[in-house]
């Protein structure tokens, strides 16, 4: 009765969910902050029908895991889902682990659960945020292709034209053009580090005729395909827009 008295003391000091159960596998336990935490009245236990504090996907497996478990004497692991004060389910890494007399015999189960909510959330979005990166580097890489494709097909072309002066000049603006945009992805590429999952991409937006955008593609894309591209747009199509996403 001492010993048990010392260690719900001890438990009970703690800022963490501390429990003990039969070997039946009936809770018998709490500490103070199980009730605190979950801001329900003493006597509130994990399946409690009534108040619910576990999150019912995770109360199913649970009461088909921990039975079999505790039967079989082995230690308890599992993330759970518990319904703080505040109404939020937040994860617990639940742990528990068998205490045996000397026959080897469980009598009794002692067991913490510690919220992992913030960190698991952490790592979710360390996760999305590398798949974010990768796509967009490697949309950007893919893209990168299409202006030092025209780049060199315009200088192709500015070699064999070199004796006409308005050709030399035409395709001089599309290398430097080529190139701009070139660079502009390089940069993006290297912005492409700071990209954080949540977060807005920066887009620069400007006046600009959509039709000119278009135009300017499709010249590229001539260039690096040949004539395969027709655009009609007789007039402009002026807004506020991205020329560097948009192409």
């Amino acid at each position: 009765a001492e010993e048990k008295k010392k260690f719900e003391e001890l438990a009970n000091a703690l800022p963490q969910i501390v429990y003990t159960a039969r070997p039946d596998s009936y809770v018998d336990w709490y500490n103070d902050w199980w009730y605190e935490y979950l801001g329900l009245p003493r006597g509130t236990t994990w399946d409690d029908a009534g108040t619910a504090p576990m999150h019912p996907d995770d109360a199913k497996v649970t009461s088909e895991v921990w039975p079999r478990t505790v039967a079989a004497g082995l230690p308890f692991h599992m993330e759970q889902r518990f319904r703080r004060g505040d109404g939020q389910y937040r994860w617990h890494l639940v742990r528990a682990v068998p205490i045996k007399d000397a026959q080897g015999r469980v009598v009794k189960y002692v067991g913490a659960n510690t919220d992992i909510h913030d960190h698991k959330r952490a790592l979710e979005e360390l996760v999305d945020e590398r798949a974010l990166r990768e796509r967009f580097t490697n949309a950007l890489t893919h893209d990168l292709r299409n202006p030092i494709t025209a780049a060199k097909m315009a200088t192709q072309l500015l070699l064999r034209q070199a004796k006409d002066p308005p050709a030399v000049e035409r395709h001089a603006r599309r290398i430097l053009g080529a190139i701009d945009r070139a660079d502009h992805m390089i940069g993006d590429l290297l912005d492409a580090n700071r990209i954080k999952a949540g977060e807005r991409l920066p887009l620069r937006i400007e006046a600009l005729d959509l039709a000119q955008v278009a135009r300017q593609t499709v010249e590229d894309l001539n260039l690096s395909h040949g004539e395969r591209i027709l655009l009609s747009a007789p007039s402009a199509c002026e807004g506020h827009w991205s020329a560097e996403a948009l192409r």
